[in-house]
């Protein structure tokens, strides 16, 4: 299927009314009920189509939720106190009615909702049909990793529930990890995914390796090292997928959709008649106002909002690593001096609060993504990149007592790409450093510093000093009690959100909320 004909449908399922006589039980004009849907290869397509379309449209409150509270990023924007829900989540002053928590949650649920209808209604009997069942397994379970990994215990839903099921208990951790490995082993399994040809092939639907990519992980999470190993070690000798080999700064742009180096990405096409408002890119581009474009010459938006700096502290990661002019660094961060060499300065008497005087470039505003409107773009969402898995697969290596031979050789893989020297041994810290520096932004850095129980350490005293950037160059690591830092016994798990313990008086809150 071409990259740009899979539009995103939306299946609206609809009951008929039935009245007190027998012959006004007539059937809705115009609805199919669901007795009668998922009969056709068309049915089964319009029903995963919306599933697909869910996993685009989740992208702004996911990325906050995934990034801000790493750390890596503020949550800024013009000024402090004028983004209290991101905010918090930076600073881990939350509390269980966080909106982008709420917002996170639901969708994960409704992504399971429509998965569960699939399988449940579809008798699949064409290959059509049989390549969406195991797309819905694929979907099910990518949604249960997340709910897993971020809130430990919710409820399973494991099919369409009934009016008197809608208040289910928690249920225990290993049991939803078992879960999630059944529904991607019966869609590895069932031969009928898609498949990429050769390692410059296209495919924009859900393929068997993205699968065992994702299997490999949630093996990871569960440290079930020598089941991780073997699992990534065969998405890599695949050879369908590879690190991407041109320009670094470009590796999140539209440019490179559906690179060799994407396993799993939500696709939006450049179409003005198809739009997805999403808002992700506008609000964390540079915060145009305070900004002279005297001479810009680089493909950066004019009218950002500011809402996710880089803190110092990861640009100061890069340098210890790869030096100041390190080529990762300068396609991924940009510091003050980078960006007037552009033709862009603060304007005088300008300050940039919660900003340390660095700014994103490999993840950007760009005009030249934009689809229809700023609010828009048409650069696809990368959920994974090959670059995690050989990260991941170096981790299991060692952490299995496996071949550190082949540790190294996947995280200098890594390294040769950035254009460093290659290490001569390897150890966890060194995966650690190069997972923060190659997979900033992409949302893998708070969960990985909670499962390697470096978190408390790392985030504890996250967003109690708020940087402020002057137009004259100086920095200002302002003083900001916020009562925030992340605490042991509370943060490794999100809260469960209140409109959901609300209805949900089965539902036991996490530890700390």
């Amino acid at each position: 299927m071409n990259k740009y004909t899979l539009l995103s449908l939306i299946l609206a399922l609809s009951f008929c009314f039935s009245a007190c006589e027998d012959q006004l039980d007539i059937a809705q004009h115009g609805v199919t009920g669901v007795d009668d849907y998922y009969k056709t290869d068309t049915d089964a397509e319009e029903a995963i189509s919306d599933i697909y379309y869910r996993w685009q449209t989740h992208i702004l409150s996911f990325f906050y939720l995934t990034n801000f509270t790493s750390d890596d990023m503020y949550a800024g924007g013009n000024r402090r106190g004028a983004n209290v829900p991101i905010e918090a989540l930076s600073g881990f002053t939350f509390d269980a009615s966080n909106t982008h928590i709420e917002n996170v949650f639901t969708s994960l649920y409704q992504m399971v909702y429509r998965a569960n209808a699939i399988l449940d209604n579809l008798e699949p009997t064409t290959a059509r049909q049989k390549q969406v069942a195991a797309e819905a397994h694929f979907f099910r379970a990518w949604c249960y990793f997340y709910l897993t990994a971020l809130w430990g215990t919710p409820p399973l839903a494991d099919h369409v529930l009934k009016s008197d099921e809608y208040t289910l208990p928690n249920t225990p951790t290993e049991e939803l990890w078992a879960f999630v490995e059944s529904d991607l082993k019966g869609a590895i399994s069932s031969g009928a995914l898609a498949e990429k040809a050769s390692v410059d092939d296209v495919q924009v639907r859900i393929t068997k390796t993205a699968a065992q990519a994702m299997l490999g992980k949630v093996y990871v999470w569960e440290k079930k090292w020598s089941e991780a190993r073997d699992m990534l070690d065969q998405v890599i000798n695949s050879g369908k997928y590879d690190l991407f080999g041109g320009d670094y700064g470009e590796i999140l742009c539209s440019s490179t959709d559906f690179n060799c180096e994407n396993i799993l990405e939500a696709n939006f096409i450049k179409d003005a008649a198809n739009t997805i408002y999403h808002g992700l890119y506008i609000s964390i581009g540079w915060r145009g106002e305070f900004f002279s474009w005297v001479d810009n010459d680089c493909d950066v938006g004019t009218n950002g909002w500011g809402q996710a700096n880089p803190r110092r502290d990861l640009y100061d990661a890069f340098v210890e690593r790869e030096g100041k002019d390190g080529y990762r660094l300068t396609h991924t961060l940009w510091d003050y001096e980078t960006v007037k060499s552009h033709g862009i300065y603060i304007k005088s008497g300008s300050s940039l609060e919660q900003h340390d005087g660095i700014f994103s470039w490999k993840l950007r505003f760009s005009p030249s993504d934009f689809n229809n409107s700023p609010y828009n773009s048409h650069a696809n969402l990368r959920y994974m990149r090959f670059a995690e898995v050989l990260l991941l697969a170096a981790e299991a290596h060692l952490q299995s007592g496996g071949s550190a031979d082949k540790a190294l050789e996947y995280v200098n893989r890594i390294r040769e790409r950035a254009q460093l020297e290659p290490l001569s041994s390897v150890t966890m810290d060194d995966v650690k450093i190069e997972k923060r520096l190659e997979l900033c932004y992409e949302g893998t850095r708070f969960m990985d510093l909670v499962r390697w129980g470096d978190a408390a350490t790392e985030l504890a005293d996250k967003d109690l000093k708020i940087g402020t950037f002057k137009s004259d160059g100086t920095w200002i690591p302002d003083a900001f009690s916020a009562g925030g830092g992340f605490k042991s016994g509370k943060h490794e798990l999100l809260p469960f959100p209140t409109k959901e313990m609300t209805v949900n008086k089965q539902l036991t809150q996490n530890p700390g909320w």
